[in-house]
């Protein structure tokens, strides 16, 4: 076995562009899933505004009188328009949220596939930035950045839609009980 040969005889520069493919295809599924979160949250609130058109339709029928007590100000807000806010909140986290605690770890990584405009301000710098970089290290940083924030923006996503079912589920309750309190 030569100085070259890496576990089970594979050459230390196959297992490395084995990895960096690896990295590369983790990397393109990451950014695809925080697009389509993104995409989800949109949908998902328009749909919840066009179902919120539907239910105040039904309120209207309901509750034909009701003023703006401070009641219905209170349910109103944060009943019907809670839920709205939190899947806006899907779209706020960005790259520049997600801490990154490892800075001993990533100190000699030149960061060049996500270029920021304070670290790389010119032509040259970017070209010396990609020139000493390391492929393996560049994709696995990008691929930790993006997993964190796909994962902040799945669970995000999830606490809007359990607010969202929560919402109709309070707004049907409510509706059971107007209908029912006019039996007696």
């Amino acid at each position: 076995m030569n100085a070259e040969s890496g576990i089970d005889g594979v050459s230390d520069a196959a297992q490395q562009k084995v990895a960096e493919d690896l990295l590369s295809t983790a990397l393109s599924e990451a950014q695809q899933s925080i697009r389509s979160y993104d995409t989800k949250a949109q949908i998902c609130a328009i749909g919840y505004l066009f179902s919120l058109n539907i239910i105040l339709g039904i309120n209207e029928t309901l509750f034909p009188d009701a003023g703006a007590s401070i009641w219905v100000v209170l349910v109103g807000w944060g009943v019907l328009i809670l839920p709205m806010l939190f899947f806006g909140y899907v779209l706020h986290p960005t790259r520049h949220s997600v801490r990154q605690d490892e800075r001993e770890e990533t100190a000699d990584i030149k960061k060049i596939l996500y270029l920021r405009h304070e670290r790389h301000k010119t032509v040259t710098q970017i070209k010396q930035s990609a020139l000493g970089a390391n492929k393996l290290d560049e994709l696995a940083f990008e691929l930790l950045k993006s997993s964190t924030l796909r994962d902040h923006k799945r669970l995000r996503f999830v606490r809007a839609l359990v607010l969202a079912v929560s919402a109709f589920f309070m707004m049907f309750l409510i509706h059971i009980l107007e209908a029912v309190s006019r039996f007696f």
